[in-house]
């Protein structure tokens, strides 16, 4: 008796038993001998054996390191006189190192976080010896690489992780795959997408494991509830052997579950050790008609196997909301243990399952047996990594979440002597309440409007009752906001890292606003050599989400755009390659080849004059900043390839038929703008002329001698003045640069952000720059404020720089002493609020709104939107309209006709249209609301 299979690099066992009384001991010749698909001898291993009578004897071939794909066998002759032959054709796998991914739901919403295990496993199911590390990599629906972990450390051959999905990322087919030593072993898929609520879902499976010699299936089709109860209804059935051929089709009647036997009609033959076909499911529910569809893979195998069991057992299968279950797992001892229980609330938006029995089943290509169950992966309530004691058991106690639905538990374990164990199958718990109300309440409710307000009530006690129902209000809460003292200059964006600005998320640049910032914080972090790894994590994890985001506007040609597939443009292609590029010291997931594809599209740009031009369209002008064609650009350009030490070396030429273009046109730059982005283009490139340059911005500028502040007085004073104190930076001018950070500090927001997205991304780096030079990495100091009779007295230290200290003004001081004792750097801020009276604003905007009434319980709204020039504006930037419903209306999933609208998302209250310009002209959008 032996394996069916052969594999590189381990031995094949061979045991041989002899039950015969005569002779006392037989002669055997085995012989082990395989070719190659070119007819190459591979393998010719023979071994002489004598097996006593009524005795075993197992015999050992040790298998090479070379073998290919090809024709094996292994023949068995007796000798002595013994009459025996027999031979047997042996199956070549080439894997010996496999995986399985588990997830905890195949459908995820933006925003949320996927969790998920890597299982590593050798051809005996047990944690592989020599692999302790493995790289996994989570891929978006373009292919680009979102989270890579190069060295994810496996513990009893399991690694656990997480990804949370960015607001804005791509919608589709996401892949996880996991690589040992370059080897992909395993990946998995899941979908990101933005609606997973349906009525009821339809399960596939085999009732038993389709193997070739049964030449059919027989399957069991589901439908049922999220809370578990049966759906009645009419089931269509197709199977599809290759493609799109239909092989057979069924009409079935449903109630909750029903088996279906399909015959294959033409007959199925295995060339490999497993075939997959295709089932597609249409039922239809009774009375409603509403309609689910489901399509499966079902994997038809050649061979049988069998798996060790996992034995879990579970105090009760119902239970209220909040109650304890108590779990009891038997296993071997100190064996790692993986356990998740499902909400099947979500099964009907998986197109694909979490079929993790399947999963573990399709390790290798031939086939196993048993009873298989599939398990379905669908919102995790329960999530838990334990470790069996060493009694063989593990007693557990978990708390039911407040949610009526049914759940599926599952686990698996990992012994390193014994391999893999499985639970059998799946338990199905369900949380239940003997009364329960269930509201179809609106969102919010506006004040002094009626609405109808709708509450079921389910009663599952035996006898009626009488019940009140009684809306009643939430106590008023308050919040009290103070006044920072705080430690640094970036004291505040640390704080508001992830709300810096309140902008829509629909372009290619408006990502950049919650993605730049980040980064900067993280280059002062690490300049400092902050210990605060809370703010490293936070702010490494914000700029994880801002690429996810971001990679969705690459374009083909390496660009980036305003929108998907729209092509790129030069200013933003060279914001994104200056991020990235500085990105990539923080995190893995970004690869070289995304920097240097950017620039090469950018160095194609250049003119033999050295000057660059914008291509494409920028819809925020206030992001675009003074960024005109010509010295601006090309100087923003320039940058890129210069902060970047792999570009400067391979764009040299582009770099300095740049600088000459830029030197060519100095002694007519006269706007403070444009001379403030070329000075520090000069800075960075050493060039000649950069003293003389600065000299000249440094003539242009503003000096407000009361406040000790310089700055430039352009359009763009905020940008325009942020490049400057780079350039004072470079030049090491830091006490002249004291004034010019003055300025700009007393132009940022409450958040420690500055008026726009471009303001934000210069204003920021400028400050961090600065701020690494005046580090608060000695700071030791205290602070009196002394404020009509009161005092207050603070100590500041170096040990936490995102401490702020606040204290409370009274509305009516007018003067505040303040008295600073030690060595150190600070910024003491006085925030002030007030109100402005929005009516004598000229509006921008013609707004029309036309409502029309179909019956009772349905409208339809055709806004209408156009622009109002002013002076040399004729069109506006990217426009927002925002459609806030009445109470009691929510919006249809499809609601809005897309003419001119680029993109749109929906909330509970409102439809928010993310439109292109908006001219003189009107743009009308039609929203159906039910």
């Amino acid at each position: 008796m032996g394996p069916k299979c052969i594999r590189d690099n381990q031995n094949y066992t061979l045991t041989i038993s002899n039950f015969y009384s005569n002779p006392s001991k037989l002669d055997l010749m085995v012989k082990l001998e395989g070719k190659n698909d070119n007819g190459l001898s591979v393998l010719n291993v023979t071994k002489m054996v004598d097996v006593p009578c009524k005795s075993i004897r197992i015999i050992d071939f040790s298998i090479p390191d070379s073998l290919s794909s090809g024709n094996y066998k292994i023949t068995i002759d007796g000798l002595q006189g013994f009459n025996f032959h027999e031979e047997a054709e042996l199956v070549y796998l080439s894997k010996s190192i496999s995986g399985v991914i588990q997830i905890d739901k195949p459908v995820i919403k933006p925003g949320d976080t996927l969790i998920f295990r890597v299982i590593v496993l050798d051809t005996a199911l047990k944690p592989p010896v020599r692999v302790k590390f493995v790289n996994v990599i989570i891929r978006d629906p373009n292919d680009n690489v979102i989270r890579r972990w190069p060295a994810a450390e496996l513990y009893a051959g399991v690694f656990e992780s997480n990804l949370q999905i960015a607001i804005t990322s791509l919608l589709g087919v996401w892949n996880i795959s996991v690589l040992v030593e370059g080897a992909e072993i395993a990946s998995k898929t899941f979908e990101v997408k933005k609606d997973v609520f349906s009525w009821f879902d339809v399960h596939i499976k085999p009732s038993v494991i389709p193997l070739e010699e049964h030449q059919a299936l027989n399957l069991t089709i589901e439908a049922k509830y999220p809370f578990g109860k049966p759906v009645q209804g009419v089931a269509k059935v197709e199977l599809y052997l290759e493609g799109d051929r239909l092989d057979l089709s069924k009409d079935i009647n449903v109630n909750g579950s029903e088996q279906v036997m399909f015959a294959f009609n033409g007959g199925l033959e295995l060339n490999n050790e497993q075939q997959d076909v295709r089932v597609k499911v249409v039922v239809v529910e009774q009375d409603t008609d509403r309609t689910v569809m489901k399509e499966q893979s079902i994997s038809v195998h050649k061979y049988p196997y069998r798996l060790t069991i996992l034995e879990i057992r579970v105090n009760k299968l119902k239970a209220k909301p909040g109650q304890e279950i108590e779990l009891e797992l038997k296993g071997r001892p100190s064996a790692y243990v993986g356990l998740a229980a499902y909400d099947k609330g979500l099964l009907a938006f998986a197109n694909h399952l979490d079929p993790f029995w399947e999963d573990v089943t399709q390790l290798f290509d031939y086939s196993y047996e048993d009873d298989q169950t599939e398990l379905d992966g669908f919102h995790s309530w329960l999530w838990r990594n334990v470790t069996v004691g060493s009694s063989g058991t593990l007693k557990l106690a978990e708390v039911f979440p407040e949610s009526i639905t049914s759940w599926t538990l599952t686990g698996f374990s990992i012994d390193p002597s014994y391999g893999l164990s499985i639970i059998r199958k799946p338990i199905e718990l369900t949380t239940i309440q003997p009364f329960l109300i269930v509201d179809y309440l609106p969102y919010s409710i506006k004040r002094e409007k009626e609405v109808l307000l709708q509450i079921a009530l389910f009663n599952n006690f035996e006898q009626d009752h009488t019940v009140d129902v009684t809306l009643y209000n939430m106590k008023n809460e308050m919040e009290i906001l103070g006044r920072p003292v705080t430690t640094n200059l970036l004291t505040m964006v640390i704080k508001n890292l992830d709300h810096l600005l309140a902008l829509s998320a629909g372009t290619g640049e408006d990502n950049m606003v919650k993605f730049v910032p980040n980064i900067l914080v993280l280059d002062y972090l690490h300049a400092i050599g902050s210990k605060e790894q809370h703010l490293i994590d936070k702010a490494m994890n914000l700029v994880r989400q801002g690429y996810q985001n971001q990679m969705r506007y690459c374009q083909k040609d390496g660009s980036f755009g305003l929108w998907e597939n729209t092509g790129g443009n030069t200013f933003l292609t060279t914001f994104v390659a200056t991020t990235m590029q500085t990105a990539s010291k923080y995190i893995v997931e970004i690869d070289a080849e995304i920097v240097d594809r950017a620039l090469d599209w950018l160095a194609s740009k250049q003119h033999s004059s050295g000057r660059i031009d914008e291509v494409g369209a920028v819809f925020h002008k206030d992001m675009k900043g003074g960024l005109r064609d010509g010295v601006a650009l090309t100087s923003f350009v320039l940058t890129a390839l210069l902060e970047n030490n792999i570009a400067k070396v391979k764009y040299a030429e582009a770099i300095q038929k740049g600088m000459s273009y830029l030197s060519n046109q100095f002694g007519s730059i006269n706007n403070a703008y444009d001379l403030s982005i070329a000075t520090y283009a000069m800075m960075l490139n050493g060039h000649i002329m950069k003293e003389e340059s600065l000299n000249k911005l440094i003539n242009m500028s503003f000096i407000n001698a009361d406040k000790n502040e310089r700055f430039w007085n352009t359009t763009n004073p905020i940008e325009t003045t942020a490049y400057a104190l780079l350039s004072f930076v470079m030049a090491e001018k830091y006490l002249d640069g004291i004034p010019v950070m003055n300025w700009l500090v007393n132009q940022r927001y409450v958040t420690g952000s500055f008026p726009s997205t471009q303001d934000t991304f210069v204003g920021l780096k400028a400050l961090t720059k600065m701020a690494e030079k005046i580090s608060p990495s000695r700071n030791d100091y205290t602070v009196q404020l002394k404020y009509g009779k009161d005092s207050r007295i603070f100590r500041i230290n170096s040990e936490h720089i995102d401490v702020m200290n606040y204290v409370g003004i009274p509305e009516d001081t007018r003067k505040i002493d303040i008295n600073v004792r030690g060595i150190g750097f600070g910024l003491l801020e006085v925030i002030y609020q007030y109100d402005l009276n929005l009516v004598k604003f000229e509006n921008r905007f013609k707004l029309d709104l036309e409502k029309q009434n179909i019956g009772s319980d349905k409208m339809i709204l055709n806004v209408c939107a156009s622009f109002i020039p002013m002076y040399l504006q004729s069109q506006s930037n990217m426009a927002l309209i925002e459609v806030t419903l009445p109470s009691g209306y929510v919006v249809d999933r499809n609601p809005i006709n897309l003419n001119a609208i680029k993109m749109y998302h929906l909330e509970d209250l409102s439809a928010c249209e993310i439109s292109g310009e908006i001219d003189c002209s009107e743009v009308c959008k039609t929203k159906g609301q039910v």
